[in-house]
C-alpha cells in the first residue's frame, strides 16, 4: 500500500490552519522538502540576500580613471595649497622687513634733520638773548628751520630762569583750532617771561607766511615752565649730547610725538624740537596688507607711538600700553618667544592669524617693536579663489576626458571579453581555438599568451596521450610524441636518439623540427649514473638534454630540446616541466621495445615449432622454413604487379607479418602426428610437395576478404 503524499499548497493550507502564518508558527513535524517550502512561504526572510553586482571592465576603467583624476586633481590642489600658504607665510615676512624699511627710513627722516637743526640753533643768537625784545629779534632762525624742516612740530629754547620761547607751524587744522589761530596766520609764537615784579608772562604771537606780525594775546593761564619737563633735565644732565624723550603728548596741542633737546654750546640754555609723529598712524593704515590687518608702533618703554586703532579714545596724557588698546592678537604676539623676524602661525580664539616681531633702531639708542597680525584667511582668500577655480577646471577636465575614458575601457574591455571567453572555453574542456588578436596593453597581451600557450599545451599533451594509446606504427608513433612534445615546450626542435646498448651507442631515432646543434646518426654516449640534464647554449638558442630512463631505470635513450633564449625557458619550472613530459617519451620508447622483444619472441617461438616438425621426419627436413620464403616471394611479385588481375592488390606491414606468420604454421599440425605415420616421399616429390605448399599458401591470401586487398 502506497502512502499519497499531499501537495505543496495542501501541505502549505493545512500546516497554516491553527494560526497566523508567522515563524513562530512553523510546525516541526514537516520533514524534507515540505518543511522547507513551509519555511520558504510562511516565514519569510527579514534581511534579503544581497547579490553582489557586476559591472562590465569599461565602467571600472571609466570609473577608476575618474577617480584617479579626482585623487591626482586633489592631490595637486593640496600640495599647492600647501605651498601657497608657505609662500604666503614667506611672503609676510618679507613684507614685514619691508615695513620695518620703510618705518624706520620715516621716522631716520624726520629725526636727522632735527639732530642738525639742534646744533644750528644752539650756536646762534637765541640762546644768548637776555629779554624778551632781543629774542623777538632773533627769531629769524626757528622761522627759517620750520620753513625747511616741515615735519618738526615745533622749535624752542629754554633759559634757566624760566624763560621760554617758541615757534609752531599752523599747517594743520587741528593745531589751528586747538590754539584758536586767525585767518593768514602760518605761524604761532608762545613766549613765557619772567617779569620784574616775579610774575611769568605769557603771550601767544600770530606771524604770516613772512614772519610779519598779526596778533597778540595775554595769555595769563599760559604757565609754561620748561624746568619741569624731561628733555630740559636730561640735556642738563649729559651736555652735547643730543637726547630723545619717550612718546608724549604735547601740552599745548596734544599732538603724539618725541622731543630732541641739547644744550647750547654758546650760553646756558637748552635747545629743544618737537617731532609729531602724526603721520605714523597713516602710515600704518597704508602698510595694512588686508583690511583686517592689526599695526603697532611700540616704544622701548612699552608706549604705543601708533596703532591701526584710535589711540584718543583710550584717554589720558600718556600714551597707553599695549594691553590698555584691547588687541588681544598683538599682545599674544608680545609676548610669544620666537625669534624676531620670523613668522609665526598663531590660533587666536578660533582664527588663524600670521605675526611678525620686528625692531626699527631710529637711531640716538632707541629701538622700537612693530607688531603685526594678519588674519590668514583674508591673506588666503585669493589662493582659496585659485583653488576653486582650478577644482571646477578639474572637474569639466574630467567630464571632457570621460569619453576617452570609456573608449579606452571599452578598447581594453573588447581584449578582455576575449580571454575571457577562451577561458570559458578552457573551463569547457575544449582546448583549441584561433590565435587571439594583440592587445595594446602589454599585461593584457601577456595574458592572452599565457592562456593561448596555456590550452596549446593542454592540446598537444591530449593529443600526446592520444597517439600514445592510438598509433599502431611504433615509429609514427615515437614520431608523433615527439612532434607534440616540442608543440607542448614550445620548443623550436627536439630530437631522439635510442640507446644501443650491446654497442653503447646512441642511435638517432626521431626528430621534429630543424635541430640547430649538429650530432650524427650514432655516436657513443656512456650512460651517466645520475639521471639529470645537461643544458648548452649557442647564440639565441639554447639546448637541454634529458636522458630517458624508464620505469625500472633503464636508460632507454636521450631527449634534445632546442628553444629560443627567453625567461620563460630559463626558469625551473620549465626544466620540470619538460622532464616530467620526457617520461611519456620514455615510455613510448619502452613500449616499443617491449614490442619488439615480444614479437622476436613469437617468432622464435614459431620458428621453434616448424623445427621440430621438421625434424621429425628426415624426407621433409626444412620443408617449414623454405615455405615461408618462397611465400613471402610470391606475395612480393603479387604486391609488385601494376597489371594483370593483381593490379590492385596491395599488403600492408602487418598483413605482411600475418602472413609470414601464417607461411611458417602452415604444418603446425603434424606436431601430433605419430612418427610412423611420416610420409616416405622422394625426392623429386619432396620438392613438388614444397611448391604446393607454398601455392597453398598463397591460394589462402587470395581467399581472404576484399578488404584486405587495396
Amino acid at each position: 500500500m502506497h502512502a499519497v503524499l499531499p501537495t505543496d499548497d495542501v501541505l502549505f493550507q493545512r500546516s497554516a490552519a491553527g494560526g497566523a502564518a508567522s515563524k513562530s508558527n512553523c510546525p516541526t513535524k514537516l520533514q524534507g522538502k515540505y518543511r522547507c517550502l513551509y519555511l520558504l512561504k510562511a516565514c519569510p526572510m527579514n534581511h534579503p540576500l544581497r547579490v553582489p553586482r557586476h559591472f562590465r571592465i569599461r565602467v571600472h576603467i571609466a570609473v577608476l580613471t575618474m577617480a584617479c583624476m579626482g585623487l591626482v586633481a586633489l592631490l595637486l590642489i593640496g600640495l599647492g595649497w600647501v605651498a601657497t600658504t608657505q609662500r604666503l607665510v614667506q611672503d609676510t615676512g618679507q613684507r614685514a622687513a619691508r615695513d620695518t624699511v620703510v618705518l624706520s627710513q620715516q621716522i631716520r627722516l624726520q629725526l636727522t634733520p632735527a639732530q642738525g637743526a639742534l646744533r644750528h640753533i644752539g650756536a646762534g643768537r637765541l640762546p644768548l638773548a637776555t629779554d624778551e625784545s632781543s629774542r623777538l629779534h632773533a627769531l629769524d632762525a626757528l622761522l627759517g628751520e620750520l620753513r625747511a624742516n616741515p615735519l618738526e612740530a615745533a622749535v624752542y629754547v629754554a633759559y634757566p630762569n624760566g624763560d621760554f620761547v617758541l615757534v609752531r607751524p599752523l599747517r594743520r587744522d587741528v593745531v589751528r583750532q586747538s590754539v584758536a589761530a586767525p585767518e593768514g596766520a602760518e605761524f604761532l609764537v608762545q613766549t613765557v617771561t619772567q617779569q620784574p615784579d616775579g610774575r611769568r608772562l605769557g603771550r601767544y604771537r600770530f606771524l604770516d607766511q613772512a614772519g610779519n606780525l598779526q596778533e597778540v594775546h595775554d595769555r595769563a593761564d599760559y604757565q609754561y615752565d620748561p624746568r619741569t619737563r624731561p628733555w630740559y633735565a636730561v640735556a642738563r644732565q649729559q651736555p652735547g649730547v643730543v637726547q630723545l624723550t619717550q612718546p608724549y603728548r604735547f601740552a599745548t596741542t596734544q599732538r603724539l610725538g618725541v622731543t630732541l633737546s641739547k644744550q647750547s654750546a654758546t650760553a646756558d640754555a637748552v635747545v629743544g624740537i618737537d617731532v609729531a609723529f602724526d603721520d605714523l598712524e597713516q602710515l600704518l593704515l597704508s602698510l595694512r596688507a588686508t583690511p583686517g590687518t592689526r599695526l603697532a608702533l611700540l616704544h622701548g618703554s612699552g608706549q604705543v607711538m601708533a596703532a591701526t586703532v584710535d589711540l584718543h579714545s583710550v584717554g589720558g596724557d600718556a600714551q597707553p600700553m599695549l594691553d590698555a588698546i584691547h588687541e588681544p592678537q598683538l599682545l599674544q604676539l608680545l609676548k610669544a618667544t620666537k625669534a624676531l623676524g620670523t613668522p609665526q602661525v598663531m590660533e587666536i580664539e578660533g582664527q588663524r592669524w600670521v605675526g611678525l616681531h620686528t625692531q626699527i633702531d631710529i637711531g640716538l639708542g632707541t629701538t622700537l617693536d612693530l607688531l603685526q597680525m594678519l588674519p590668514f584667511d583674508e591673506l588666503a582668500a585669493e589662493a582659496r579663489q585659485r583653488a576653486l577655480y582650478f577644482i571646477g577646471m578639474a572637474v569639466a577636465l574630467a567630464l571632457l576626458l570621460l569619453p576617452l575614458g570609456w573608449a579606452a575601457g571599452k578598447a581594453i574591455g573588447r581584449s578582455i571579453n576575449l580571454l575571457r571567453e577562451r577561458s570559458l572555453r578552457i573551463a569547457r574542456f575544449d582546448f583549441t581555438g584561433a590565435p587571439l588578436p594583440p592587445s595594446r596593453v602589454s599585461e593584457v597581451g601577456e595574458l592572452s599568451k599565457a592562456v593561448q600557450h596555456m590550452g596549446g599545451t593542454i592540446e598537444a599533451f591530449l593529443s600526446l596521450t592520444e597517439s600514445l594509446a592510438t598509433e599502431p606504427e611504433v615509429e609514427r608513433m615515437l614520431q608523433l610524441v615527439l612532434e607534440q612534445l616540442t608543440q607542448a615546450t614550445q620548443s623550436e626542435a627536439a630530437a631522439v636518439y635510442l640507446w644501443d646498448a650491446p654497442s653503447a651507442c646512441m642511435q638517432h631515432a626521431a626528430q621534429a623540427g630543424s635541430v640547430a646543434s649538429s650530432l650524427p646518426e650514432r655516436f657513443t654516449y656512456p650512460p651517466l649514473h645520475d639521471a639529470g640534464a645537461g643544458a648548452t647554449a649557442s647564440g639565441s638558442i639554447q639546448r637541454l638534454d634529458f636522458e630517458l630512463r624508464g620505469r625500472q631505470g633503464g636508460l632507454q635513450g636521450l631527449l634534445v630540446l632546442e628553444f629560443k633564449a627567453d625567461v620563460a625557458h630559463e626558469d625551473a619550472a620549465f626544466h620540470r616541466f619538460a622532464r616530467r613530459l620526457s617520461g611519456m617519451l620514455a615510455v613510448a620508447i619502452e613500449t616499443r621495445q617491449l614490442l619488439e622483444s615480444q614479437r622476436r619472441l613469437f617468432d622464435a617461438i614459431i620458428q621453434l615449432m616448424a623445427d621440430a616438425i621438421d625434424a621429425k621426419s628426415p624426407y621433409t627436413g626444412g620443408h617449414c622454413e623454405r615455405v615461408p620464403q618462397m611465400a613471402i616471394e610470391f606475395a612480393d611479385r603479387l604486391h609488385a604487379a601494376s597489371d594483370g588481375p593483381y593490379a590492385n592488390f596491395r599488403m600492408n606491414e602487418n598483413e605482411r607479418y600475418a602472413f609470414h606468420l601464417g607461411a611458417w604454421l602452415h604444418d603446425c599440425g603434424k606436431v601430433t602426428s605419430p612418427e610412423h605415420i611420416a610420409p616416405s616421399l622422394r625426392s623429386s616429390a619432396t620438392a613438388s610437395m614444397k611448391c604446393g605448399c607454398a601455392l597453398k599458401s598463397c591460394g589462402g591470401m587470395l581467399s581472404w576478404p576484399p578488404r584486405v586487398v587495396h
